[in-house]
């Protein structure tokens, strides 16, 4: 299975800690699967970073996604992300973290088995 998400995001703050609002743009490919993983969608999150020391960053975020539901984990076409991560910066305008993405509806409907998803995110700042 690979997973590839492309985000724009604009720094803000909540609560006077550092902060960012995204906008996504997930493909979920499955490869060989008789259970139909596959998807594609769009959405919002905003994340945040309560905690920062000596350049390292944790945080989480929380947003509503729309998706095709091409697959049979879950049968609503919104979805519900959080994301859990750790990040550092690597150079001047990349950063570097490690991501975990759960993916529900929230059983809104019968069929929420979600997708969770782990890897590393590369960001680079204009």
């Amino acid at each position: 299975m690979m997973t590839v998400m492309a985000q724009y995001a604009q720094p803000m703050t909540i609560f006077r800690m550092p902060a960012r609002m995204n906008f996504n743009i997930i493909q979920n490919t499955a490869y060989n699967s008789a259970h139909g993983l596959s998807f594609f969608g769009g959405g919002i999150s905003w994340d945040v970073a309560p905690i920062s020391w000596h350049g390292i960053y944790v945080g989480i975020g929380v947003g509503p996604y729309y998706r095709n539901n091409y697959d049979r984990w879950v049968s609503s076409r919104l979805v519900f992300g959080e994301k859990f991560f750790i990040g550092t910066r690597i150079a001047e305008h990349t950063r570097i973290e490690f991501v975990t993405l759960h993916f529900s509806n929230g059983d809104f409907t019968e069929t929420n088995f979600g997708f969770n998803f782990a890897g590393l995110s590369i960001g680079y700042s204009f």
